[in-house]
């Protein structure tokens, strides 16, 4: 009977800790690339899926913590934007209690993330549902470029600037 109880019993269990142990010291003692190249595969597919379920079901403590473990692929794969960019975006949200008491509670009450229906599953986050929302409005004939070149657009409207 696999239940969330019984699944947090056994991923808590002594046993399971120790099996993790014994997999840690083995993977340690392997000396084969293939089975190192394989095995950060396995460790980064996996993060990124961690990172996922922390946005689709508006985790906040999850999606930092996976913006930590990120952090290591960063530097070692010489993406130096992601890593400073990345270490910065940490750094000011792991200090969100402490600056800014009202941010930090709206987002741990899941306003990081944007949920257009009732599965419990189906949040994106913010800057994805935005890029969602641009693109189908400009599913019409022409595009972008023809909205903004319609005669009532701001856009194509001169406004006088005074110096």
């Amino acid at each position: 009977d696999l239940n969330p109880g019984n699944l947090s019993h056994v991923a808590t269990s002594t046993a399971t800790k120790d099996l993790r142990v014994m997999y840690d010291a083995y993977c340690r003692a392997q000396a084969s690339p293939n089975f190192h190249f394989w095995s950060s595969y396995i460790e980064m597919v996996s993060l990124l899926l961690r990172f996922i379920r922390a946005s689709r079901t508006s985790d906040r403590g999850l999606h930092l913590s996976c913006v930590l473990d990120m952090l290591p692929w960063c530097f070692a794969y010489d993406r130096q934007n992601y890593a400073r960019f990345m270490s910065f975006y940490w750094l000011q949200m792991s200090q969100l209690p402490d600056t800014h008491p009202d941010v930090d509670e709206f987002l741990r009450q899941g306003g990081f993330s944007v949920q257009r229906s009732q599965n419990a599953f189906a949040c994106v986050p913010a800057d994805q549902a935005i890029e969602q929302t641009i693109n189908r409005a400009t599913k019409t004939t022409g595009g972008i470029i023809g909205i903004s070149r319609l005669p009532g657009n701001p856009a194509n409207t001169v406004v006088p600037w005074e110096c």
